[in-house]
């Protein structure tokens, strides 16, 4: 649930207690990114990240090296943001 909109796709970045190197670990593919507390990712290089394929799924389909494109919402705007997998 963000901004009044149910969203029934998409994988919620998340942590109890909002601090931001316990949901991206500093350092990481997604703190490079820039990935933020609070960004829904909704696909990994096209493909959507919903119940039947979740975000690690996807992810998993990548090696070491390569750069995955990651289509977000971050303060009710879709953006677009490219990861390096380390």
């Amino acid at each position: 649930y963000l901004a009044g909109n149910n969203f029934d796709r998409g994988a919620l970045v998340f942590t109890p207690g909002g601090q931001q190197g316990l949901a991206v670990i500093v350092g990481s593919s997604a703190d490079k990114a820039g990935i933020k507390i609070g960004d829904i990712i909704l696909s990994v290089n096209g493909e959507e990240v919903n119940p039947d394929q979740n975000l690690a799924y996807l992810i998993s389909k990548y090696h070491p090296g390569d750069t995955i494109s990651l289509k977000i919402i971050r303060d009710e705007k879709e953006i677009e943001v490219k990861a390096a997998l380390n």
